[in-house]
């Protein structure tokens, strides 16, 4: 059986189970299961169908049972839970994937418990070890590293193929969260390591253990634990709905921290990654290269001159425009937007990446390859290097790619430019603050979170075995539909907040969905607000739903009246309705509180231009081409206007100037139609040429021709001298 077969099967049976159709389930169930020679696996499905077949049967008899409801729910858990064990006993001989090559090596292990139990022993002597270690020879240094590396490495991949955990294991797991003598840098990775195992197939004991370690003192823990838990919510949001369980442990959980906020922050996080990589092309296509260019197109000059070329170098920046997306990038980055993704995407080549649980180590300087580069530092180079990492700007993937960088540097040149933070000016007394004040953000959650979401973000995007994980970063994040996490995030403060997100990154069909949530959630409390309704409007108005958002901004207008926001949107999704009455209403309404605004005399004379009200179209367009004589649309009202009253002088003199300036194909077929009238078919020839010369093909042209037919025989052009005049051009 092939792996496509494989998980072609299995989600067949999941679908089943998802739509409660237990007995379908069960047939093929037992068809995969033909596959694997367990008996254990058979025998428990065989005590699953007897159950249900007895649930059945007391049904049919009547007999009263409150327990029915749990009992079903069970049954359907235990079937899927059985379907995932014997999908990855068929996977593991057969798939390529590095989880189940990883399950191979390690399944004929019998003592998986007490192999993992005997490397947290070693992690948990770590720091003993390496203090006893300055009293030894730098080798035996190396080998103390060496083994706390490979003990870290072994307890995770142990814990990442463990699909499912016994009682003893969870049990392992709980004394880890607690020992006392396990470093933080080492039990963070061993939490992504649960995670990543539930991510893999699900396992209710792990995730209980997520909720738990959610608790945990140090906040670095607590918020890779709850990270994690989303990140296995989003997975698995089908399967999470038998297990009330997760529920309870919440609401438990409810008591002690602010379960809701902790939510709300990691929800505005995730929906902020996805800006990354907008955020990455704008910095790869706009702003480096026009640095470059910059840089590069910029001449020598003399030392008397370098305070004037400061400022040429300033107002250079600012007339490229490159000042203001900088500004952009500042205030995304204060936001909290990863935008160091473009920077260090190109430097996880080292081979520290090709490893899955690297990808998910806290940076630690006590790290086998990291402690080699600062072997032999002094105090004072290491100050100002030590500060930029252990700040929070940067991640931990991003510290590491940092630091092996710096390793392919020669020694000689890497010692230059220790020596040149070194010699940064800043007085012991100024690091010592900024170091004071980067513990203290440190402490914050939101700080580890965000670390751990663009970690996380790393990995899905550029680890080598990225196209074996599913992305969520890809995905629509909803998490506030999660029925689990509905009683924390369905709210109107959820709804307000996400949602006024994606409108400000222009994600309209997202902020259409959600400002509807939130003004469904408003109405049954009657706290109704015209802004979400304008924002709803604008959203769908974007989407080009254009009736749809004439409904909320009239709905709005209700609440609000006469509000000019409101009311110019509300002529624009008229117009572009074509509905040009209600169009000028509402232009009108805008205009009488600005009565010189050029667009808006503008649309005005483009309506009543639509209503064939040609004498007030002209007055606005005359009026238009008072305040600015240059304005082509202007210039293109009046001779419009004026051929359709017949004054095709003044039409042909407002159509040249017009085609002096800025003309569009259609201007030259109109120029042409207002001499061809006045008898100047010589003239008319020209434009007509012209306007051929700016269309893709002459069908065009003609069908643009011919819609004029009847203007031009009203004009009194003969009907007969038509096609002629075509066969001309």
């Amino acid at each position: 059986m092939t792996e496509q077969v494989i998980n072609e099967q299995s989600l067949s049976i999941y679908s089943l189970l998802k739509s409660k159709r237990l007995k379908e389930a069960f047939v093929q169930l037992e068809v995969f299961l033909s596959q694997v020679p367990d008996w254990g696996l058979q025998n428990r499905l065989d005590e699953l169908k007897m159950s249900y077949s007895y649930m059945l049967q007391y049904m049919e008899q009547g007999v009263a049972d409150p327990s029915r409801g749990a009992l079903y729910q069970r049954l359907l858990r235990n079937t899927w839970e059985l379907a995932d064990q014997v999908k990855l006993h068929l996977l593991d001989s057969t798939s390529s994937k590095h989880y189940h090559i990883i399950r191979r090596q390690l399944l004929s292990d019998d003592a998986r418990l007490l192999k993992l139990q005997q490397q947290i022993t070693l992690l948990e002597s770590f720091d003993d070890d390496f203090a006893l270690s300055d009293l030894w020879s730098k080798e035996k240094k190396r080998d103390v590293l060496n083994r706390h590396e490979v003990a870290l490495k072994e307890a995770f991949f142990l814990i990442w193929s463990n699909s499912a955990w016994t009682v003893e294991d969870s049990e392992a797991a709980d004394r880890m969260l607690q020992s006392d003598l396990l470093r933080v840098s080492d039990l963070a990775p061993l939490v992504s390591a649960v995670t990543l195992s539930v991510v893999s197939c699900f396992d209710i004991r792990k995730v209980l253990w997520l909720l738990e370690a959610y608790s945990h003192v140090e906040v670095q823990v607590s918020q890779r634990a709850l990270v994690g838990f989303v990140w296995v919510s989003m997975l698995h949001a089908d399967r999470i709905t038998f297990y009330p369980e997760i529920g309870y442990k919440l609401e438990a959980l409810n008591e002690m921290v602010a379960v809701s906020d902790d939510l709300m922050r990691v929800y505005g996080q995730l929906l902020l990654s996805q800006e990354t990589e907008k955020i990455d092309r704008k910095m790869r296509e706009e702003i480096i290269p026009e640095l470059i260019k910059n840089v590069s197109a910029e001449p020598e000059v003399d030392e008397s001159d370098e305070e004037d070329e400061k400022l040429d170098w300033q107002r250079k920046l600012e007339s490229s425009g490159v000042s203001d997306k900088m500004m952009e990038m500042n205030e995304l980055q204060e936001e909290g937007a990863d935008v160091y993704m473009s920077s260090f995407s190109f430097l996880k080549s080292d081979p520290f990446f090709n490893e899955i649980h690297h990808w998910f180590y806290t940076f630690d300087k006590l790290h086998l390859g990291v402690a080699d580069l600062l072997q032999g530092r002094s105090d004072n180079q290491a100050s100002l290097m030590d500060l930029i990492l252990d700040s929070v700007i940067l991640c931990n993937s991003d510290k590491y790619s940092m630091y092996f960088t710096l390793l392919q540097v020669p020694e000689s040149q890497r010692k230059l430019l220790f020596d040149q933070f070194a010699k940064e000016d800043i007085n012991k007394e100024s690091l010592d603050t900024v170091r004071l004040t980067l513990e203290r953000e440190a402490e914050k959650k939101g700080v580890f979170s965000n670390q751990y979401i663009r970690d996380l973000y790393r990995f899905l995007k550029l680890n080598r075995y990225r196209s074996e994980f599913k992305d969520i970063f890809k995905e629509r994040i909803n998490l506030h539909r999660l029925p689990h996490l509905k009683p924390y995030l369905e709210n109107e403060k959820t709804f307000k907040s996400v949602a006024n997100f994606c409108f400000r990154k222009e994600r309209w069909e997202e902020a259409a969905e959600l400002f509807k949530e939130q003004i469904e959630w408003s109405e049954r409390r009657q706290a109704l607000s015209s802004e979400s309704y304008q924002k709803l409007g604008y959203a769908l108005q974007k989407l080009k739903n254009y009736a749809g958002a004439v409904d909320f901004y009239q709905k709005a207008d209700l609440m609000a009246p006469d509000h000019l926001w409101t009311n110019r949107h509300l002529a624009t999704c008229y117009r572009l309705l074509a509905d040009y009455e209600s169009a000028l209403t509402y232009y009108k309404k805008v205009e009488a509180v600005h009565p010189t605004h050029k667009q808006v005399l503008s649309h005005i004379g483009h309506c009543l231009i639509k209503l064939a009200r040609y004498d007030e179209a002209l007055n606005y367009f005359f009026k238009l081409h008072f305040m600015d004589d240059a304005s082509v649309k202007a210039l293109r009202g009046i001779g419009w206007s004026s051929f359709m009253l017949s004054k095709n002088e003044q039409a042909l003199k407002f159509y040249e100037r017009l085609l002096a300036i800025q003309p569009l194909m259609t201007d030259y077929l109109s120029a042409g139609h207002v001499a061809w009238s006045m008898n100047q078919l010589e003239k008319a020839l020209l434009y007509y040429r012209k306007a051929l010369e700016l269309v893709a093909d002459r069908t065009e042209f003609l069908k643009l021709f011919y819609q004029d037919e009847a203007l031009l025989i009203q004009r009194g052009v003969s009907k007969d001298d038509i096609p002629l005049v075509l066969e001309l051009l």
